[in-house]
């Protein structure tokens, strides 16, 4: 009997330093949870794509209307109504998409968006080549 009893305290003794030890883990675990979380927070956002940079100073319609021609157009919706060229880059099968901002006279690039899905007609193409569309971490489709 105090051969059980010994044993069962045992028992105890592990199953209490077994749930303190898987504690411990899932502290530290949590702990490197929220380091990588607040690392990433701070992480580079790209902000240029197919050579247009969008926090590099205020890039205009007319910009990128001259460079690669007025592609097809379109209004966001109704309410917001920004302004979007869309073309089609043969080289590189790529759709891209430049919004601009329609309520100042500059209207300024609000957002560079590509895709490999339809966004217009292929032949909306840029009149002249786009660079490779990649970021600057070399993230591409």
């Amino acid at each position: 009997m105090e051969t059980k009893i010994k044993h069962g305290r045992g028992k105890k003794v592990m199953v209490i330093l077994g749930a303190s030890f898987v504690s411990m883990i899932i502290l530290i675990g949590c702990a490197a949870v929220k380091q990588s979380i607040t690392a990433s927070s701070k992480s580079h956002v790209e902000g240029c794509l197919a050579g247009f940079c969008l926090n590099e100073g205020k890039v205009m319609e007319s910009e990128v209307i001259a460079k690669l021609g007025e592609g097809y157009t379109r209004h966001t919706t109704p309410v917001v109504g920004d302004i979007v060229h869309c073309y089609f880059d043969s080289s590189q099968e790529i759709w891209i998409e430049f919004t601009f901002d329609h309520h100042h006279q500059s209207r300024q690039l609000l957002e560079i968006f590509a895709s490999r899905i339809p966004l217009c007609d292929r032949t909306y193409q840029p009149k002249t080549l786009l660079p490779p569309v990649k970021t600057a971490g070399g993230i591409a489709l």
